[in-house]
């Protein structure tokens, strides 16, 4: 009972400093990867910041982001009839898959893409799992040696797409959703992508009040395969009783992204006007 206890505390430490650790574990880069016709090579980098000695293995499998109405993303790994379709996770080689990385120590891994001679125009795309554990060690299972030892296993995903010939495409804001209530502003837009390939580009919101001067601003990447609800989540204390109006914008404009790889769309506008009550005993 005692070691329970031990093993539960010592779970509860690590978890409370899970976020913290996980950003000193290991980085890769880039964050996406990219390859067409004439560039079947992609390297990435994975860096072991953490002082302990880490095994690292690498995954494909097909996936894309989607979401609910009020804008929870999560990632479809089992859509089989896009799969199909879209994966180009059997066509992907990667060396070396499996090694092990030294404490401040980097590797360069190499992929490659070996594609059908049908294939037809469009992007192609698959999910490259870096997963990393502290190196295995044998332990001393003698019974009066009791100790314990708790390994995290981290799981970082980078999408892994392949853009072959002609490709075109388009991104619209279909509808907007406002939620203004005590607690909480929420402006979810509806963006919808059709064409070859997905879009990756960027966001940007700015919100205005009723005389013209600006609340709040936002910006951040977007990465829109089909569909995709975005959430903007204002500070809701940066707002008083009133009427304001956010001005939603979307552009193929993304740094971590190459520029030949990013698709030019027309400018993507949006106007969303919303009020804000509050209570009495907020003012």
């Amino acid at each position: 009972m005692k070691r329970f206890v031990l093993l539960a505390c010592m779970a509860l430490v690590c978890i409370v400093s899970m976020q913290e650790s996980l950003w000193s574990q290991v980085i890769i880069a880039p964050t996406a990867v990219f390859m067409d016709d004439g560039s079947k090579f992609a390297s990435v980098m994975i860096i072991n910041r953490s002082n302990e000695s880490r095994d690292v293995s690498l995954d494909f499998k097909f996936g894309y982001p989607q979401s609910d109405s009020l804008g929870n993303v999560s990632v479809n790994y089992r859509d089989s009839v896009l799969e199909r379709k879209y994966s180009l996770v059997s066509w992907i080689k990667v060396f070396p898959r499996q090694f092990t990385l030294q404490p401040g120590e980097q590797r360069t891994v190499r992929l490659t893409v070996k594609t059908p001679n049908d294939l037809p125009d469009g992007a192609y795309w698959g999910r490259m799992t870096t997963t990393s554990a502290p190196k295995a060690q044998l332990t001393d299972t003698n019974a009066a040696a009791i100790g314990a030892q708790l390994n995290f296993v981290f799981n970082q995903v980078v999408p892994v797409v392949f853009q072959h010939g002609k490709l075109e495409s388009t991104i619209s804001i279909e509808r907007n959703n406002v939620i203004a209530d005590t607690g909480r502003i929420d402006i979810i837009s509806a963006i919808r992508c059709a064409g070859h390939t997905p879009f990756f580009g960027a966001t940007s919101l700015r919100v205005l009040d009723d005389k013209g001067s600006v609340v709040e601003e936002q910006k951040a990447p977007v990465a829109v395969y089909f569909n995709l609800a975005k959430r903007f989540s204002l500070d809701r204390k940066l707002y008083k009783s009133g009427s304001y109006k956010a001005e939603i914008a979307i552009s193929g404009q993304r740094g971590d992204v190459e520029e030949r790889f990013l698709r030019t769309i027309p400018p993507v506008n949006v106007i969303v006007p919303f009020s804000v009550k509050n209570s009495p005993q907020s003012r």
